[in-house]
């Protein structure tokens, strides 16, 4: 009977084998091995194990770091947050223990990867120190806010809760502990607006240490640091430094889209400006609102329609209830109880007896259903109107960023996309990549993981197995598997850990 080290070398070995074909793959950094304990969340280049009472720092290529803490879990950057005796402390996986665990609760006080201030919790009181362990701000009942790196040597802060003190103007004290005055300090990136009545809202924000506040009669939130604003009637954008980029002239105005178009009311019509403010579309239409990206609803004798960024009639008026998009190349029109589909140029794909569609998810191809609205029969459509997975599914449809997941019902008997389901299968799962391929060659009982990464985990009798849109694949053989994020899995047989990672 072979060794179960030699057993594991084998397996491990057939895997890199079959994976080697790949560019991305699921790659294992820890193979399957009991005492060995998977915790806490990860960095995108290392995670924590505990074998035994020792805890361990495990970067990309497997090697391993002994730490001597209780526990370990990441803060940021290449900082993670150290546990001793129920204490907390920082470790810098370059410079080592940046802060001994001394605390009841500890965070980095900043984002900057060169953060050297922490904000510390004990006995219920707050207070700041360096990455020396010294004491910068005493302690009080209530955290300190605003802390903000200036020039990496000087901390400004506000003593109280920047939302109940919104006026108080930053104080600053430098990386040994000295109070410092006169800081000049860019604007502060948190510029927001708070809303004191129906018709005043507060633009507050930093400049030199001081708090700017300007008033507007309403205000949206910050969007690629641009903000809708209105004083007394007119509505322009406002930057979050304190700058308009289009000062107040619009009878109503939108939001710019994601192309960087807005919908604008001039002179009692409507048109679409750029970000310069000049006309994309000129200002000549009664009613027009964004429909999506680029594309705008129209509305003539009480019939809508679509127009482009330029202004060419993409969907004549008509009896339509809505517009939705369908991949990355199509539009939806909603007439009483169906959907009519169009290409983004205007051309009809004469698809009759549409119900539904997905929204293509960024892809060129969508899910679209035929027949009864709950009734209906799912299939995958091409943008030039050919079917790449015939409308025969008549279970549940699923569609995500790098799959189409299909409920094993099939209408009529007994194929879907040429795979022979036989009997129907409520509740069991077949599995397509993006382009409408199938991955596995039977269906599975249940499906997890992100629905934008390019790999999920699937059940099958009892088991666990894991595949990737590119075909990478790991047969159902686990009792447990955990995403955590940045590319790693955690992955369980019987009593043995292990560890993946999703990558070249």
């Amino acid at each position: 009977m072979p060794k179960p080290a030699f057993t594991i070398f084998l397996f491990f070995c057939s895997l890199s084998c079959f994976f080697a074909q790949n560019a991305d793959n699921f790659r294992w950094v820890v193979p399957l091995q009991s005492d060995l304990h998977v915790f806490g969340s990860t960095s995108a280049s290392e995670f924590s194990i505990r074998e035994g009472k020792q805890v361990f720092l495990v970067n990309v290529s497997g090697e391993r770091t002994p730490l001597p803490y209780d526990s370990i879990a990441y803060e940021q950057g290449k900082y993670w947050r150290v546990w001793k005796n129920d204490l907390q402390g920082m470790y810098h996986l370059e410079k080592g223990e940046i802060v001994a665990p001394l605390f009841d609760y500890i965070q980095s006080a900043t984002r900057s990867e060169n953060n050297w201030v922490y904000q510390v919790q004990n006995y219920g009181m707050y207070a700041v120190i360096n990455d020396r362990n010294q004491l910068l701000l005493p302690y009080q009942k209530a955290p300190y806010a605003r802390l903000t790196l200036v020039r990496d040597t000087i901390l400004g802060y506000l003593k109280h809760d920047v939302y109940n003190f919104v006026d108080a103007d930053m104080l600053f004290v430098s990386r040994q502990g000295v109070t410092v005055k006169d800081v000049a300090v860019p604007a502060s990136s948190n510029a927001e607006f708070q809303r004191i009545s129906a018709n005043q809202y507060v633009f507050s924000s930093l400049k030199n240490g001081k708090t700017r506040r300007d008033t507007f009669a309403a205000a949206e939130k910050f969007v690629d640091n641009i903000a809708l604003v209105r004083r007394d009637t007119l509505w322009g954008y406002f930057r979050n430094d304190g700058s308009w980029l289009l000062p107040p002239r619009y009878q109503a105005a939108t939001a710019f889209d994601t192309m960087g178009y807005a919908v604008v009311k001039t002179r009692g019509k409507y048109g679409v400006i750029k970000k310069d403010g000049t006309f994309q579309v000129p200002a000549q239409w009664a009613f027009l609102k964004p429909a999506f990206p680029g594309f705008f609803e129209y509305k003539e004798n009480g019939r809508i329609g679509i127009v482009d960024q330029q202004g060419k009639t993409i969907i004549p008026a008509g009896n339509f209830s809505s517009f939705r998009t369908a991949g990355l190349q199509c539009i939806t029109a909603k007439s009483a109880d169906t959907l009519l589909i169009f290409r983004r140029d205007g051309t009809p794909l004469g698809i009759k007896g549409v119900v539904n569609c997905t929204d293509g998810d960024n892809k060129g191809l969508f899910g679209a259903c035929i027949g009864k609205r709950y009734q209906g029969k799912w299939g995958v459509l091409q943008p030039d109107g050919q079917w790449r997975i015939e409308p025969v599914a008549g279970g549940r449809f699923q569609e995500r960023k790098h799959f189409f997941i299909i409920e094993a019902v099939p209408n009529p008997c007994c194929t879907i996309a040429g795979f022979n389901v036989g009997v129907s299968q409520p509740g069991k799962q077949l599995l397509f990549d993006a382009s409408g391929k199938l991955l596995l060659d039977h269906s599975v009982d249940e499906i997890s993981g992100h629905p934008n990464y390019p790999y999920l985990f699937y059940k099958t009798q009892g088991k666990w197995g894991l595949i990737a849109a590119s075909g990478a694949h790991i047969p159902a053989s686990f009792d447990e598997v955990k995403l955590v994020g940045a590319g790693w899995i955690f992955v369980r047989k019987a009593d043995q850990w292990g560890v993946l990672r999703w990558g070249p």
